[in-house]
């Protein structure tokens, strides 16, 4: 019979109602909800053809699984860690894409485990704050996003989380061995994402005994057995990156140019490729080597290349303290943006269109937050010797602290939400029983702190439209409409394709390259009319020189048009639902304009074309407070639009408040 280690029972699982069955109800339902997730995203075009960094992995994957080296010669741009996984998966279970989404959701439902585990251990006095936080992370619908995602975010979350978990259990029972394997897991979780390296002196001192704020010496001992677990992990890859390029580099080569696109001058503190800078968001790693070698006049190893763009970087901080210091007040607010901050496939596009149980999944970084940030004031304040508190708040700090040093997006503040559940389960139930006790001071303590969070999330950029996810899934359905070997079954994707590219340029208008990929579009299907309209727009809105062969297309598509004219007609095409309700609008069946606009803005609430002709149907009908109220959301999600500042101006005019209205239009730029 298999014998459970005397420290896996008792008061860890037995406490209180956390038991075994508890842990496994729990661990059931966050599969279940995962499961329906993945099953939805199966019928998505990104599910078999990646995007961004997802499409880099596989394809590394895909050469280890054929032989050979993909970091022959070179240093890894990036983390070689998903790519190895990946690989492992592939030569167990085949190349399909469903197989390592199922073991990260596995992985993704054990770790609400171990964070019930943290829970439990950091407050043992607390009766239902770990069973809080365990369904909080079984419902958190943006950690299910990551994990359904061919990315190695799932992996990062659990090795951390592992990690602190075995550091805690050294503290408690004094066991070496628990400090070698929490190095080993730390050094894994480093080689798979590098900065959470700055965490592991924080770490050490935990180990050696000062975190918790004891007199006493510590002993080296578990110290030295952490950073051997480490070096463990760690220095394959240093080894492989030194014999396959002769470059020191610990893991990876992009931490310069990723510290540079998070510092210089145009930064705004996401994902934003200086339009000077001569860098491409699709080759980012050989535009990132030949702009540095130009600039440097001589061919570059990875590691100087790094050294180069970290240069440029910290010249900028130093040239313009102010401007950076005011870059890393607004990354603090994209921290604590209530909003997800996209950076490949978004989070809110893939939930409103091709995963919409997420919707379901209620748990969001926008709430979990403020009850973590307050729940992290009250409880310290209360046991502030706690070490193991200590070490998660820490942690906390730490690598938030962390991702001010380069940009910010939803999949690198990731890490931070399991330590937020753990805070914020912990916070409900301290306020539970203060509300109980009837203890209103502490309680409006607890209140104020909340609202200073809250304000300060309000304070966040807030507008992430959806262009750059349609764009993507628009050349996912066209590729996969051209590989169906029958075309009449598989038109569906094409109409989806042309669909997704109207409606991300009824949004991003400057879009150029939308409107350039719907051209083709139009072309191969006859339509040379539309064709030359979409080419037009794209010329017109091109803010650099456009490129010589967009107007020799041009001259193709009018001599086609003067040849023979369209092949098919205007009205075979399909239409967006904003089109939609424009005919209905021309059609005086308002009512039914008005229900898809209603439908339009309830998906992407920054379509500000159907909050201008909503609030117009509005105006028309007389309904001048119908119009306020859609202005005002309108305006929530698109601040500072100009066109709806106009619109918001116009209705207070009517209403004979003209100085209103010329304070508002003094907001719209030129």
């Amino acid at each position: 019979m298999l014998k459970i280690p005397r420290y896996f029972s008792g008061p860890w699982l037995q406490h209180r109602g956390v038991g075994y069955a508890g842990m496994g109800l729990v661990f059931l339902l966050a599969f279940i909800l995962r499961i329906v997730c993945l099953l939805q995203y199966s019928s998505a075009p990104d599910f078999t053809d990646p995007v961004g960094d997802a499409s880099t992995y596989y394809e590394q994957a895909q050469l280890l699984l054929a032989g050979h080296d993909p970091w022959k010669n070179t240093v890894p741009f990036q983390s070689p860690f998903y790519a190895v996984y990946l690989f492992l998966v592939f030569i167990l279970f085949g190349t399909g894409f469903f197989i390592p989404r199922l073991i990260q959701i596995l992985a993704g439902a054990a770790n609400c485990l171990l964070i019930i585990l943290l829970a439990r251990k950091v407050a043992p006095e607390r009766k239902w704050a770990p069973w809080l936080a365990g369904l909080f992370a079984a419902a958190c619908g943006v950690l299910v996003f990551f994990e359904i995602s061919l990315l190695a975010s799932g992996w990062e979350l659990l090795l951390m989380d592992a990690g602190l978990l075995l550091l805690i259990m050294h503290a408690d029972t004094r066991k070496n061995l628990w400090a070698g394997l929490a190095g080993m897991v730390f050094g894994l979780t480093v080689v798979a994402r590098t900065n959470v390296i700055l965490f592991l002196p924080v770490a050490i001192w935990y180990l050696y005994n000062r975190l918790s704020g004891l007199a006493h010496k510590g002993s080296w001992q578990p110290v030295a057995g952490f950073l051997g677990g480490c070096l463990l992990m760690i220095l394959p890859v240093t080894l492989h990156n030194y014999i396959q390029a002769g470059d020191l580099s610990l893991v990876s080569s992009n931490g310069g140019i990723n510290f540079y696109i998070g510092n210089n001058p145009a930064a705004d503190g996401r994902f934003h490729i200086p339009q000077a800078s001569n860098l491409t968001n699709e080759e980012l790693e050989k535009t990132q080597r030949a702009a540095a070698e130009k600039a440097l006049g001589m061919p570059l190893k990875p590691v100087q290349v790094s050294g180069y763009w970290l240069r440029r970087g910290t010249d900028f901080i130093i040239r313009h303290p102010g401007q950076a210091l005011g870059l890393y007040w607004r990354k603090i607010l994209l921290i604590a943006s209530p909003r997800e901050i996209p950076n490949n496939v978004q989070f809110e596009y893939l939930r409103a269109y091709h995963v919409t149980f997420l919707k379901y999944l209620l748990v969001s970084y926008a709430w979990l937050l403020p009850l973590a940030v307050a729940g992290i004031c009250i409880i310290l304040r209360q046991d502030s010797r706690n070490p193991h508190l200590r070490l998660l708040a820490a942690f906390l700090l730490v690598y938030g602290t962390s991702l001010l040093l380069f940009f910010v997006t939803s999949r690198y503040r990731l890490p931070l939400l399991p330590m937020l559940i753990v805070f914020a389960a912990l916070a409900v139930e301290q306020a539970a029983c203060r509300l109980k006790a009837g203890d209103w001071r502490r309680l409006s303590i607890y209140a104020g702190v909340l609202v200073m969070v809250v304000g300060l999330m309000q304070m966040a950029p807030r507008r992430y439209p959806y262009s750059h996810s349609r764009i993507l899934f628009a050349e996912r359905f066209l590729a996969r409409y051209e590989r169906a070997p029958d075309k009449m079954q598989a038109l569906g994707d094409l109409v989806r394709a042309i669909v997704e590219c109207k409606q991300a340029l009824e949004v991003t208008p400057a879009y150029t390259q939308l409107a350039y990929r719907l051209s083709e579009i139009y072309y191969n299907l006859g339509y040379f009319s539309g064709a030359l309209a979409a080419l037009e727009w794209g010329l017109a809105h091109e803010r650099g020189a456009a490129n010589s062969r967009l107007y020799e297309f041009r001259g193709m598509l009018q001599e086609n048009l003067q040849a023979g004219g369209d092949r098919i007609r205007a009205g075979e095409i399909p239409l967006s639902p904003y089109e939609k309700a424009l005919e209905a609008e021309r059609a005086g069946e308002w009512q039914q304009a008005r229900r898809q606009y209603q439908a339009i803005i309830a998906r992407e609430p920054y379509h500000t074309p159907a909050f201008k002709q909503w609030v117009a149907l509005e105006l028309q009908a007389g309904e001048g407070g119908r119009a306020l109220r859609l202005l005002r959301c309108g305006l929530r999600h698109n601040p500072g639009h100009p066109e709806l500042l106009e619109q918001l101006a116009g209705v207070y005019e009517k209403r004979g408040d003209a100085r209103k209205a010329e304070g508002i239009r003094k907001k719209i730029g030129p």
